[in-house]
């Protein structure tokens, strides 16, 4: 990898969070170290950027900032148990994670690029840092996204039937 490389650290990052899904929790583990890590890489040699790349058949907004995001209330939601195992696997270096960092990686994405999967991550956020007012704004503020693409009206879909039981 050209450690000067933004698009390299990113292709990486991107690779690794979709091997994530066919493993076993091991490799999990470490892919999530990288990830973190290539994330890392990324954001420093570019910090404010989004960018949208074509798949065959759709049309899909990656961005950084929210893959962080992502990955810090994703750790933060393990049990103690299993984050002091992930410490102890990587002799303490795995990174730290907390939902206050995802909330400050969230914001950044919903400025940069506002919608509402961004919109529905923070109010995510906010329910797991029992903020119930900042939870529901934030449901209400994904419902008033724009919808172009299915998977904004699939966050949306799921802001209603949260909102449903607040």
């Amino acid at each position: 990898v050209d450690p000067a490389s933004f698009e390299a650290w990113r292709v990486m990052a991107v690779s690794k969070g979709r091997l994530q899904a066919c493993c076993g929790v091991t490799e999990k583990l470490q892919l999530g170290k990288e990830l973190r890590e290539n994330i890392d890489r990324a954001l420093e040699l570019n910090p404010d950027d989004f960018a949208s790349h074509t798949h065959a058949h759709t049309h899909k907004h990656t961005h950084r900032w929210t893959v962080l995001g992502a990955w810090h209330a994703g750790v933060s939601d393990l049990s103690w148990f299993v984050r002091k195992t992930m410490q102890a696997l990587y002799l303490g270096n795995f990174p730290e994670a907390s939902h206050e960092s995802a909330e400050k990686c969230f914001l950044k994405a919903h400025a940069l690029y506002p919608n509402a999967i961004n919109a529905l991550h923070l109010a995510k956020t906010y329910k797991s840092l029992k903020k119930k007012d900042l939870y529901k704004e934030w449901l209400n503020t994904s419902l008033n996204c724009k919808s172009n693409q299915p998977a904004f009206q699939l966050a949306q879909a799921e802001a209603t039937a949260l909102l449903a039981k607040a």
